[in-house]
């Protein structure tokens, strides 16, 4: 690419596994990435707006400098080859991605196993224009004080997770089982500052700059979460099934008074053809589920923020230490069966309970604050869902296979603990308001769209 050297990178990966004994396995894979970027700055719009006869090599009138600015005879095109040729806009990212793994099998039902891994980046950002950087003003050539921008960032994330598994037959029972702790973690840190108005040509420099037209930003935060586990699954005969599960979630996503919420799920199926024999029924089987999920909200939710504007402080959003993730609560019901050999059905029935939304709420403006996340209700959904599938020509050298699908779904706000309000852009608001089961199918928004 002309005066920009485009993308490099550069990669390291050292890879190792180790069987210790037969019951203690060790691996680790490692890569190390290191990118270079010079992007400089091409304008593609004005390239095509160009006479296929300029010359877009012509020296500068104005101050004898490589690749005249205004090509065109209006004056109103900007030479693309005068921006990459005057613009230093570079990239650099380093990248170190580590993964440790180890396996330890106590006893033939049991096994142990621990992993760790871990991301670290280090990202770097220069843009700079010299003093006498030209531009186009109207029908005129301007110089200009010139540019220098730089900006640095750091990122950390890590995962650590021990699990123990278990897998036991006790005559016709079959039983397995899971034991886990996860930890997770995402750090970051950030800064960029940049400054116009260079005092002399050739020193890209913030201190030769004018103080007045600096700017900066900076940012830094962490997400920390860990969760405790047990998974017991069990079968009888392959006939009656059964599943248990039971979590405990802790983040800093939540407010600080609600760092842990525990969840679960239990399950059970039925394979009845195994049990009772039906004509030309292949297989017939009944499954049912309840169980409880969570959903974080965003990081920045639990905090006050504001901003800074002319020296005045203003309070934006109000922050709530009681923020609980959206709790979802589902239950379903299905039955699926496999008949004449090359037929299959299955219909489902849930209904889904998300209760403690989280979304950021208007405030009165006694409050002080714009607005607050809390957790303002209740989004209930009821679907139904049914398959039927065909295996129309099965061959050992053609297989036809088709399936038709029929799905209805149906979700309504069955709970709002703030008073209603209207969400959305403007000319796509819509209100939002409970809708008991009574009038759901009456329940719409200021658009005529359903909630």
């Amino acid at each position: 690419m002309f005066k920009a050297e485009g993308y490099k990178r550069n990669n390291f990966r050292i890879n190792v596994d180790h069987k210790f004994s037969e019951k203690f396995t060790f691996s680790t894979s490692n890569l190390v990435i290191k990118t270079f970027t010079d992007a400089g700055s091409m304008d593609f719009f004005s390239l095509l707006q160009l006479q296929p006869d300029m010359d877009l090599t012509r020296k500068n009138p104005i101050d004898g400098s490589d690749y005249r600015l205004n090509v065109d005879q209006f004056g109103t095109t900007i030479n693309p080859l005068y921006l990459l040729a005057n613009t230093e806009n570079e990239g650099r990212r380093n990248r170190i991605l580590s993964s440790y793994k180890f396996n330890y099998m106590p006893f033939t039902f049991m096994n142990i196993e621990g992993t760790y891994s871990f991301e670290k980046q280090d990202n770097y950002s220069h843009w700079f224009r010299e003093k006498g950087y030209l531009i186009l003003a109207g029908n005129s050539v301007d110089a200009t004080g010139g540019q220098l921008y730089k900006s640095n960032s750091q990122q950390l994330s890590q995962v650590f997770q021990v699990t123990a598994n278990f897998n036991q037959v006790f005559g016709d029972f079959t039983a397995k089982g899971k034991l886990s702790y996860l930890y997770e973690s995402n750090a970051w840190e950030s800064f960029s500052t940049g400054a116009r108005e260079f005092g002399v040509a050739g020193v890209p420099q913030f201190g030769n700059t004018d103080g007045s037209t600096a700017y900066n930003s900076s940012s830094n935060g962490e997400i920390r979460a860990e969760n405790i586990f047990a998974i017991v699954d069990a079968d009888y005969l392959s006939k009656y099934i059964g599943s248990f599960l039971y979590r405990i979630d802790g983040a800093s996503q939540f407010g600080e008074e609600e760092r842990y919420n525990p969840y679960f799920r239990v399950s059970g199926a039925w394979r009845i053809t195994e049990d009772i024999s039906i004509p030309g029924i292949n297989e017939l089987k009944i499954r049912a589920a309840y169980g409880t999920a969570g959903h974080r909200p965003p990081w920045y939710a639990q905090y006050e923020t504001f901003s800074v504007s002319g020296g005045t402080i203003n309070k934006g959003v109000y922050g709530n230490k009681k923020l609980k993730p959206t709790t979802i609560k589902e239950t379903e019901v299905a039955l699926s069966a496999d008949f004449l050999d090359k037929f299959s059905f299955e219909f489902i029935y849930s209904k889904t309970d998300a209760e403690d939304q989280h979304w950021n709420v208007p405030l009165p403006a006694s409050a002080g604050y714009v607005s607050q996340w809390q957790n303002m209700g209740t989004l209930t959904s009821k679907a139904l869902e049914a398959t039927l599938g065909a295996q129309l020509i099965n061959t050992p050298n053609f297989g036809w296979n088709a399936n038709i699908t029929w799905d209805r779904i149906r979700q309504s706000v069955t709970k709002l603990n703030v008073a209603p309000f209207t969400t959305g852009a403007r000319g796509n608001a819509c209100l939002l308001y409970t809708s008991d089961a009574a009038d759901e199918e009456d329940s719409v928004d200021l658009g005529g769209r359903r909630i």
